[in-house]
């Protein structure tokens, strides 16, 4: 994982939000922008809880109200079928 990310963008269920926030908290430097689709209400807290209240002051974070697409993995890491478009 590069260290020097500007841009993270969580393209996962909400409840997976805090391990991965987790996971990558010692790649990510402060002024990273990370967002979230689907972003349930509390990405934020979720965030300031993993991450701290500095570390995300002095970042971006954002959501999106959900995903546009309905997929699955078919190959962990490096396949997933696209279901369709969602109509909303």
């Amino acid at each position: 994982i590069p260290c020097d990310l500007d841009l993270v963008i969580f393209a996962l269920p909400s409840f997976t939000h805090e391990m991965y926030l987790k996971a990558l908290k010692p790649f990510l430097k402060e002024g990273v922008a990370i967002g979230a689709m689907p972003g349930e209400g509390g990405f934020d807290l979720c965030a300031i809880h993993n991450l701290g209240s500095d570390f995300v002051r002095n970042s971006s974070l954002f959501a999106l109200e959900t995903l546009p697409w309905a997929c699955r993995i078919v190959e962990y890491g490096s396949c997933v079928e696209v279901l369709g478009k969602k109509k909303e």
